[in-house]
């Protein structure tokens, strides 16, 4: 089974018109399948030009490739911005999560799953990250968080020690990893 590898990309990729022909490019070069990429964009990029991201995004989501907002909620977020970014996944900031074990945290718990709520009846799936703890985990698995990312499951590594953690061995996830 093949990993979809999630990438980010510089708002100065992105901000360059060829961007998605380029990435189209590769991918048929190495024989891959644009499903089986998500490309991160941070909500931040979006602001600089925004009738240009959005065109953009528009053309990744059109190219077959998933399309994910980073650092929601990072303090740029506008949610006017979901109502027209053709998002997939909704990355949540990890500054969410920072105050999420205190005992004070009833207001910032209250806020996660209203957004996980909202996201779900928007049909984007939601990523935790930064998750570091059992208790976050669960918090977030109660509030029907899709995923979660975090020093909880692993640290960052090379791309060959990832391999081995994950047992993946295939050539075709060899291939996606090695052009990243």
């Amino acid at each position: 089974q093949l990993l979809k590898i999630s990438v980010n990309f510089s708002r100065m990729h992105l901000y360059h018109a060829d961007f998605v022909d380029r990435l189209i490019e590769k991918l048929t070069y190495y024989h891959l399948d644009p499903s089986m990429i998500e490309i991160e964009i941070t909500e931040s990029a979006v602001y600089n030009e925004m009738d240009t991201m959005l065109d953009t995004m528009k053309r990744i989501k059109q190219a077959g490739f998933g399309l994910s907002m980073d650092d929601f909620g990072s303090g740029y977020s506008s949610l006017n911005l979901l109502r027209v970014m053709p998002v997939d996944v909704l990355k949540l900031d990890k500054g969410f999560l920072e105050n999420c074990s205190s005992a004070d945290s009833t207001r910032e718990k209250r806020i996660i799953a209203h957004v996980i709520s909202m996201a779900k009846d928007l049909d984007i799936t939601v990523l935790a990250e930064g998750v570091e703890t059992e208790q976050q985990k669960e918090f977030l698995k109660e509030s029907r968080c899709d995923m979660i990312q975090g020093f909880y499951y692993a640290k960052p590594m090379p791309v060959d020690q990832f391999i081995i953690y994950m047992g993946v061995e295939s050539e075709a996830n060899n291939s996606i990893l090695g052009i990243l």
